[in-house]
């Protein structure tokens, strides 16, 4: 897809995305603020683009401003944002060589949730978090076959 500008986008080209599949979808590829707004004004044929747009932008902004404000951002099924300091250090100057002292820093951090982290690992989960399974033997039939139940209550 190439990129239209803003004023240039219009309800026929969201419609001709639209019709030509899925094209917003490609591995590796970053996702661009702008091809977000995409993907939800196709998603919502309800909406204008220029709404979408909005609602995106005011999304971000909150998000950035209570970063900013140093609290903690929650998306339930997303992951938390969080601000961490990144204390002064000693440091040189590469082109000097002189020993100067780097500042310290606050940046953000993104851990994600465990619905988000399950779908990214194709529902691999770590062994060492997996909850053991009790195996119990049952009998089908007449023949005796192995079955998983749940685990037990703590």
């Amino acid at each position: 897809m190439t990129h239209i500008p803003i004023r240039m986008r219009s309800r026929a080209h969201l419609t001709s995305l639209r019709a030509a599949g899925d094209p917003l979808v490609s591995k590796g590829v970053p996702v661009l603020k702008t091809k977000l707004i995409d993907r939800i004004a196709i998603t919502n044929p309800h909406l204008r683009w220029s709404d979408t747009e909005r609602t995106v932008n005011a999304i971000l902004e909150e998000i950035t401003a209570a970063l900013a404000r140093g609290d903690r951002v929650e998306l339930r099924g997303v992951g938390a944002f969080t601000v961490r300091l990144r204390r002064d250090r000693p440091g040189r100057n590469p082109k000097s060589g002189a020993e100067v002292v780097v500042p310290e820093k606050r940046f953000p951090h993104f851990r994600p949730g465990k619905p988000m982290h399950d779908r990214l690992s194709n529902g691999r989960t770590d062994p060492r978090r997996a909850k053991p399974y009790n195996l119990k033997i049952i009998s089908f039939f007449g023949f005796r076959t192995r079955a998983l139940s749940a685990p037990r209550p703590a």
